[in-house]
Formats: structure tokens, C-alpha cells, sequence
């Protein structure tokens, strides 16, 4: 377990123990197969677990024109799809972003786990 600390737009940082299960971006790059639509915006989601198993959902969406533009959003969720659900309310997180989100945590979950 490491010691991790989300930034948040206008809120305190969400700080804890724990580890790294998953990581989702997309890329800038128009030819790229997880490009965001783009070329200045750049999303990722990270999910966490902590030392006592509580997941945590991590969301920025980088503008690179605009750097004040970035939206930081990090929350905790008793499990990984209340998480997952979670992300269709965010109005900053794309489609896009959601449907590779989905698709990376299903292979995370594996075969009978979702």
C-alpha cells in the first residue's frame, strides 16, 4: 500500500492508503484508438482500493489550452461498479471515456466477476 492524494476542483484534497487497480485515458492524438474526439483534451479515470477495501474513483479532464479548464473529481464507493455507475452523472466525463472505463474494468473483474 502506498500513501495516494487526490486533487479536487474546489474541494480539499482525498488522501489514504492504498493501491492502484486501474487506469483508463484517452489520448489526444487523433489517430490514436482511445483518442478523446480532441486535440487539446485529455481524460483519465484511476480506480483505487484502500487498506480497508473501499474503492475510490479518480477523474481529471486536462484541457491543454487551459489548464484552469482541468476538472479534478475523486470520491469513495463501497465497490467498483457503484463507482463505474457513477460516472455517467459526471457531466465532465465523456461517452467516450466511459465506454473504454467500461471495457477496461471488465477485464479487470474478469470472466464471472461483474
Amino acid at each position: 500500500m502506498n500513501f495516494v492524494k487526490l486533487e479536487r476542483t474546489g474541494k480539499s484534497p482525498l488522501a489514504f492508503e492504498g493501491q492502484l487497480l486501474s487506469e483508463t485515458r484517452t489520448s489526444r492524438h487523433p489517430l490514436h484508438p482511445r483518442f478523446s474526439g480532441k486535440v487539446n483534451i485529455v481524460e483519465r479515470i484511476r480506480f483505487f482500493v484502500t487498506k480497508n477495501g473501499i474503492i475510490v474513483l479518480e477523474s481529471v479532464k486536462l484541457d491543454l489550452e487551459n489548464i484552469e479548464n482541468t476538472d479534478r473529481f475523486a470520491q469513495s464507493y463501497k465497490t467498483i461498479e457503484e463507482a463505474v455507475d457513477s460516472l455517467m452523472i459526471l457531466s465532465f466525463v465523456s461517452n467516450r471515456l466511459y465506454n473504454f472505463v467500461v471495457d477496461d474494468v471488465s477485464k479487470l473483474m474478469g470472466p464471472g466477476k461483474s
